[in-house]
């Protein structure tokens, strides 16, 4: 039985938590974990000799390259003429993780199995599975590569597979991680600017060859092979995306995933909607939901029970109304946590695609819940959002509308691009008043221009949300 305790001491110093549950594993998907098997296998007790330039012989070359291949291996056996250890990263892959983790040994032109190497055969596959993880976390990655040997990108392989763990199920290219590890650890910018250096006339962005480094480094020779994702190739020039497995979610812990079934849409808010309605529950909801969303600009944002409770107390009920009521906000409360959450990754590069759907669901959510008998009584609920921006504004930052230099005091405490958002919701809710004065009946043009409020609004919150983030 493998010994696990000093991989166990690596993952407690990089804060990874591998589910207990993992080692009742049977079975697991592993492309390297089933090449290494079959190369300690094929060395066996009798050893495996060598070629006359100390390779791997062709036949098991050609096994281990056709054992699962992932879409980056595939294209290497597609115009391979002669199975060439060098020439087959499966192969490459499983003869240095054997050595580095050393299961094997090499005497003469010969390879044989070290004690450990027996001991791994012996294991049940939870616990090669584990000891080959921590053998890729000690491995120079770049070894693959031809790329400049940036150590830092070894260094944050645990924290980018962390973040693929914790994201929902979806193909995404690696510049969307790239992204949202940069938003989450701006220190990794620093360690760009400082260790990468440019290779070649081309390379005149470091974040493109960061990206370009960690796509080959990271994704496909690291969490591909182990079986953490998929890797699809849609057209030759295209580049891969990445969807996670099953695998790695029974593997690693949740430290920040976001519970998707838990972000606002149209649908979720008509829910809640009918749910106030059928439960006379005396709650304006379009009112509330503008209210807690501002609340949620804080970093850290207040806990969902804390801020419940807040809303309940304002109202002084008692007994049953107000554990019904403290139960709504508490739920309300939580899908707006995890709404923010997800929508602030909105500006990460590749990220709008994937969310904008959602978010444009939840601008109709909140036009849903406004009245729509005349124009007047949508503009009056709508004054909601602009009541709530310049409490907020005076109450976090000090900034008041009322003041002369209310525009450059933005600027100064927030920055220019904030400052003309800001200004944005303003200045549509002029137009919107215009609008509802002239025309008797809900138009086209009011309900294009409302929704173009409510988008503007969420939009500042979040950018507050990400300013914020970025301050601690």
């Amino acid at each position: 039985m493998l010994k696990l305790d000093s991989a166990n001491k690596t993952f407690k110093e990089l804060n990874i938590n591998i589910k207990s549950s993992f080692y009742n594993i049977k079975e697991i998907d592993s492309p390297v974990l089933k090449c290494v098997t079959i190369f300690l296998n094929a060395i066996g007790e009798g050893g495996l000799k060598l070629t006359a330039k100390g390779n791997l012989p062709t036949k098991l070359v050609e096994q281990l390259a056709k054992t699962q291949p992932t879409a980056h291996d595939e294209r290497f056996i597609k115009f391979a003429k002669r199975f060439i250890e060098e020439e087959q990263p499966a192969a490459m892959r499983a003869r240095v993780v054997s050595e580095v983790a050393k299961l094997t040994r090499k005497q003469s032109n010969k390879l044989l199995l070290t004690k450990k190497g027996r001991e791994f055969l012996n294991s049940s596959k939870p616990e090669q599975f584990v000891y080959i993880f921590h053998t890729f976390l000690n491995l120079n990655l770049g070894y693959f590569d031809r790329y400049q040997d940036a150590s830092f990108i070894n260094g944050i392989s645990a924290i980018m597979l962390q973040l693929v763990r914790d994201k929902a199920k979806q193909p995404r290219g690696s510049d969307v991680y790239c992204s949202l590890l940069l938003n989450q650890y701006d220190q990794v910018n620093d360690l760009i600017d400082e260790q990468l250096y440019q290779e070649s006339i081309l390379d005149d962005d470091m974040f493109e060859l960061f990206i370009k480094i960690v796509d080959l480094r990271h994704f496909g020779n690291f969490f591909a092979p182990m079986g953490f994702v998929k890797d699809i190739k849609n057209a030759s020039l295209e580049p891969y995306s990445y969807e996670k497995t099953l695998l790695l979610d029974q593997f690693f812990e949740s430290v920040n995933e976001i519970d998707t079934t838990k972000i606002l849409d149209a649908s979720t808010i008509k829910l809640l909607s009918n749910r106030v309605k059928d439960e006379n529950l005396e709650i304006d909801l379009f009112n509330d939901l503008c209210f807690l969303f501002s609340s949620y600009v804080s970093v850290p944002p207040p806990p969902p029970e804390l801020l419940a409770n807040d809303m309940v107390e304002q109202k002084r009920l008692l007994g049953s109304a107000k554990d019904v009521q403290l139960e709504f906000y508490t739920e309300l409360c939580g899908y707006i946590d995890v709404t923010m959450r997800q929508f602030t990754e909105l500006d990460a590069v590749g990220s709008r695609d994937d969310l904008m759907n959602k978010y444009k669901s939840l601008v109709d959510g909140f036009f849903l819940l406004l009245p729509k008998s005349t124009p007047h009584n949508l503009f009056v609920m709508m004054q909601s959002i602009t009541y709530y921006l310049i409490e907020m504004l005076d109450s976090k930052y000090n900034l008041k509308l009322s003041d002369e230099n209310f525009y450059d005091n933005c600027v100064e405490k927030l920055n220019s691009e904030l400052a003309e958002d800001i200004g944005a919701v303003f200045y549509l809710m002029g137009e919107l008043h215009k609008y509802t004065k002239k025309l008797k009946k809900i138009k086209p043009v009011i309900v294009e221009l409302t929704k173009e409020i409510i988008h503007s609004y969420i939009l500042v919150l979040l950018e507050l949300r990400s300013h914020n983030e970025d301050l601690v």
